[in-house]
């Protein structure tokens, strides 16, 4: 009896996780580049309970319960659609790369971090940066900023100075501006238990002939006036919403069922002997 109330109590701790997972993915389908995530559950092993006090040399282990529970949430890198937005600063990628940004209040280099969401807008500085402020970075690690006007504060229209070559190649009225700091996923991936989160290794995508690769040689492309939207289908997330749901549902439905069970086993039949 033990072992089933263990084993719906890890079912339902797992369903819990796999609702917050969904919901997660439902909260960011309207946001540029994100990536839905994906979990799997596993079988937990035996518990095991160690009698300390047992007549015997060594403590008896016995097991009293197994279960499942949530494994790695790992990351669909599938691609996104591109939407056209005509936007001069709206950079959409195609292929295993990311951009490479600095925070806003960053202290150092290890102050970086890496996205696929290509929405970015000038600040008053004339810096190349996301909505929230952080900056975009070139392959120098330096921020990227666009020159005003010749006498003017101003660095007029955008659309007609600036074209970003789908290898990274930033072009002001001709002249090359910056090269944009792409990072690709390796094979190699490190595990962070505190998000429980699969994390692909990243390093420089690289430029051959030209073109820019990751590190299986695919090529990766930037596409300058389109955005990449969430690769999360709604439905598909809400079907496994309700699933999950109904799992944890389940789970206190049996927990209460063994408890009620118990709590006569205990207060009647013991009253019999």
């Amino acid at each position: 009896m033990l072992r089933g109330i263990y084993s719906s109590a890890s079912g339902m701790i797992a369903a819990m996780d796999k609702v917050s997972m969904h919901a997660g993915n439902i909260s960011n389908a309207q946001t540029a580049g994100y990536k839905r995530r994906e979990m799997s559950s596993v079988p937990f092993k035996e518990l095991l309970i160690s009698i300390a006090n047992s007549p015997y040399e060594k403590p008896i282990n016995l097991p009293i319960g197994t279960g499942s529970g949530a494994s790695y949430m790992s990351v669909d890198n599938s691609q996104g659609a591109l939407k056209n937005t005509g936007a001069p600063l709206d950079f959409g990628i195609s292929g295993n790369g990311l951009f490479t940004l600095l925070k806003r209040n960053a202290t150092s280099i290890d102050d970086q971090y890496t996205s696929r969401n290509g929405r970015f807008i000038l600040d008053t500085d004339y810096y190349i940066v996301t909505p929230e402020g952080d900056y975009l970075l070139d392959e120098n690690n330096n921020k990227i900023q666009i020159p005003k006007e010749d006498g003017k504060d101003t660095v007029g229209d955008l659309s007609s100075r600036l074209i970003l070559k789908e290898n990274g190649i930033l072009l002001d009225n001709g002249n090359e501006l910056a090269k944009l700091k792409i990072q690709t996923d390796s094979n190699i991936v490190n595990y962070i238990p505190e998000l429980r989160l699969i994390a692909p290794v990243q390093q420089l995508a690289q430029r051959n002939g030209g073109v820019l690769t990751d590190v299986n040689g695919r090529e990766i492309r930037i596409k300058q006036g389109f955005m990449e939207v969430s690769n999360v289908q709604v439905i598909t997330e809400m079907i496994g919403l309700l699933h999950a749901s109904k799992n944890y549902e389940s789970g206190h439905k049996l927990i209460m069922s063994e408890d009620k069970i118990l709590d006569k086993a205990i207060n009647e039949l013991g009253r019999t002997g």
